[in-house]
């Protein structure tokens, strides 16, 4: 899907875990994505077997950190009425085996779910929330089907 950038990050396993570098930053911008500037910087946890789906921002990009040993099914769906992928659809299954980043540019709906363990989710975006105007809107989860959110059984 055009804009929508899932790049892979390099764990490096230790003997008591393992170490991942998120980004560098450089005035506020993530190395990977350079255009991207941070302004908030969020968590959230989700338990197992939840759908957290549709969502989109009309001025909001965001990039999610999702951690190595995290099952997760991600769900894109492009609403950009300019963009060459306008209504394309995409579900990427993360198997748990990687740390990613996942650049969602505004305008394109997203969602994730879990597997049998919760989900955590650092949120990088390149607004502030606004309480009194908030850029959050929704489409009910099963707006593609019901069928659409089963992570693979592995």
């Amino acid at each position: 899907m055009r804009g929508v950038k899932f790049i892979k990050l390099a764990d490096h396993q230790t003997s008591d875990g393992s170490f991942c570098e998120i980004s560098r930053l450089t005035a506020n911008r993530l190395n990977p994505v350079p255009h991207f500037i941070v302004k908030q910087i969020s968590f959230s946890k989700t338990l197992a077997g939840i759908i957290k789906a549709w969502h989109y921002h009309y001025h909001q990009d965001d990039v999610w950190y999702i951690s190595n040993g995290q099952k997760l099914a991600i769900g894109t769906l492009d609403l950009r009425q300019n963009s060459t992928t306008l209504y394309r659809m995409n579900i990427t299954f993360l198997n748990g085996k990687s740390s990613h980043l996942i650049y969602i540019p505004s305008g394109v709906a997203h969602g994730y779910a879990t597997s049998k363990t919760p989900g955590f989710i650092i949120y990088f975006t390149n607004q502030h929330y606004n309480s009194r105007s908030p850029d959050e809107h929704e489409l009910p989860w099963d707006f593609l089907g019901k069928g659409l959110w089963q992570t693979p059984k592995r």
